[in-house]
């Protein structure tokens, strides 16, 4: 069933709007259908699937190029590299095994272990060539005097890849700074660090220590206060030294622990203040715009539960639908457009008109239970277990709620159990409840009626005295101590869905009169209205209902009492498909 409602007033208007239930298909058309729509989402998921594939390629590249970036930036060639190695081999220097001195030298910014090598070669170099004769003539003394000499040890730190252009670099543990520099031997010049090479980014600093009691004596002496060298660690940028701040030499370096423990608490519970507790304004009539009150009470609201009458059961009409009745009302007097949607005047209206349908829908399930009491006592049934024995016989399988044989459903039972079950959704209780729904709707205008069966009226219908029955089943009409489970709504009479372990199944207990109901003849839905507005006028009289329908009953019994066709309406029944009228 279509959302768009087809009146005579807008069908000219709106001739894309009507809709007409369409013509039922052959099952090969509708097998080649479903096929069709198969096929086409396999091919979408072959297509997904592709682009996932590609997607991950694309991305196995990406990680595998970004992987060969950082294996060439572990070991660069550049010009400072190019610049050690050039002046490694121009000034060869072999360490001996046996030297006068102990030195151990740390080198860190370099790369790799091979730069590493490269950097102490160039240095010794370097100082060796600074250092000049006073380095030979302390060789001397130290011979002179007789003492042993120890093994070169040459330590190497593993590299600190973390060099920053312009910035200065730390290392941890290189030199005490409460330590004070060794006195350099007579004849030896201190380096000056503007005479170290442009080419090195680091500073090597290299110790000497004797054996025995004698003095204590450096290759090379530390950097004087006002060197970067020192304010920052024994390492910066040679560049880098002329805009940072200087630390005086007296000052030793504190380390301060910024860790601060605060003991936690719960947070304090919300205060309830007056507003919290008042509920939200009612909307009512009232805030509807002026001059509008009463057309709306008398023909959006009628309009409005006939148009859902006509959808899906236990649907409500959309957005769009609510303003097309609103327009049709009121017209460019109070005209409402679709941006409209979340203005003030459409949430009002959109509410009263839920309101009213849920009034509606209360008003389905009172009738059915005056008119179950109305045929106890057009039965004669005084007793208590008469009265059951009648609700039990009219629901027939209690046990399957979904179940599609309910002899309350036709026409032929009520005054004959035995015959033959005639006039399919015209039993006295269905008619009763309809009738309802067909007074409140009597005042509209037939121009502005609603073209369509009303389907979800008479499903409604059926539902409302199919509760009735099930809560009357012990002699009297009694709701359960959970009042809300007994409610006529959406959620306890609507279809629903479960997952099972063969997949999602969906249990039909609206629809599941739909299709036999779509599939009625418009003659079936001519005497549907009869027998319901019949009651408006002989509910004084019943017994001339009775012998009315006395003389339509037939004397044989029904062979297709499981199927939902009307004798009456066809010469020669045909059996449905059951398979479909599950569905």
């Amino acid at each position: 069933m279509a959302e768009c409602i087809t009146r005579p007033s807008n069908a000219a208007a709106h001739p894309g709007m009507v809709d007409r239930n369409p013509t039922c298909c052959s099952k090969e058309e509708a097998r080649a259908k479903k096929e069709a729509i198969a096929m086409a989402k396999a091919q979408a998921a072959m297509g997904k699937k592709a682009k996932i594939e590609k997607l991950a390629t694309i991305e196995k590249a990406e990680k595998q190029k970004a992987k060969d970036m950082d294996c060439e930036a572990d070991d660069p060639v550049g010009p400072l590299s190019q610049a050690r190695a050039r002046m490694s081999r121009k000034r060869p220097v072999e360490v001996d095994e046996t030297p006068t001195k102990r030195m151990r030298c740390v080198v860190s910014g370099a790369p790799t272990v091979e730069h590493n090598k490269v950097l102490v070669e160039a240095k010794l170099a370097t100082l060796l060539n600074e250092s000049g004769e006073s380095g030979s003539k302390y060789e001397g003394e130290q011979e002179s005097e007789g003492e042993t000499n120890t093994d070169c040890e040459l330590e190497i730190d593993e590299p600190d890849m973390s060099i920053k252009k312009g910035g200065k670099k730390q290392k941890k543990g290189l030199l005490a700074r409460d330590q004070s520099p060794a006195p350099a031997p007579a004849g030896v010049q201190e380096a000056s660090p503007e005479s170290e090479s442009d080419t090195t980014l680091s500073t090597c600093l290299i110790y000497g220590s004797t054996i025995g009691n004698g003095p204590s004596r450096a290759a090379t002496t530390e950097p004087d206060d006002a060197t970067p060298a020192y304010r920052y660690g024994g390492f910066v940028s040679e560049n880098s030294g002329s805009g940072q701040k200087t630390r005086k030499a007296s000052e030793t370096l504190k380390y301060k622990s910024i860790t601060k423990i605060q003991e936690l608490h719960a947070p304090p519970m919300p205060l309830c203040t007056a507003n919290s507790n008042k509920s939200k304004k009612k909307i009512l009539y009232d805030d509807l715009p002026a001059h509008t009150k009463d057309r709306f009470k008398k023909k959006v609201i009628l309009l409005s539960l006939e148009t859902t009458g006509a959808l899906k059961p236990w649907f409500i009409p959309k957005d769009n639908v609510i303003i097309d009745i609103w327009n049709l009302v009121f017209g460019a007097e109070h005209c409402i457009e679709d941006r409209d949607i979340h203005c003030k005047c459409f949430l009002v209206v959109k509410t009263l008109i839920k309101r009213a349908i849920s009034t509606w829908l209360h008003k389905f399930a009172e009738t059915a239970v005056k008119a179950l009491a109305a045929e106890f006592a057009q039965q004669g049934l005084d007793t208590q277990a008469g009265r059951s024995s009648f609700v039990i016989f009219l629901l027939g399988n209690i046990e399957d709620l979904l179940d599609k044989k309910r002899p309350f459903l036709w026409e032929s039972v009520y005054n004959n159990p035995s015959a033959r079950q005639e006039g399919i959704f015209q039993g006295r209780l269905v008619g009763q409840t309809f009738l309802e729904h067909l007074q409140i709707i009597n005042n509209i205008d037939p121009n502005e009626r609603v073209q369509e069966p009303p389907v979800s009226v008479l499903i409604l219908a059926v539902q409302a005295v199919h509760r009735a029955l099930l809560y009357s089943i012990m002699g009297a009409f009694q709701l359960p101590s959970d009042k809300r489970s007994a409610e006529f709504s959406k959620t306890n009479w609507g279809d629903y869905s479960l997952v099972t372990p063969c997949g999602e199944r969906v249990f039909k207990r609206a629809t599941v009169f739909l299709k036999a109901i779509k599939n009625l003849k418009k003659e079936q839905w001519t005497d549907i209205f009869k027998v319901a507005m019949s009651f408006q006028v002989t509910n004084k009289h019943p017994n001339k209902l009775a012998k009315e329908d006395e003389e339509e009953l037939s004397e044989t019994d029904s062979d297709e009492y499981d199927n939902l066709v009307d004798p009456r309406y066809n010469e020669k029944p045909v059996e449905l498909d059951r398979i479909a009228l599950a569905q």
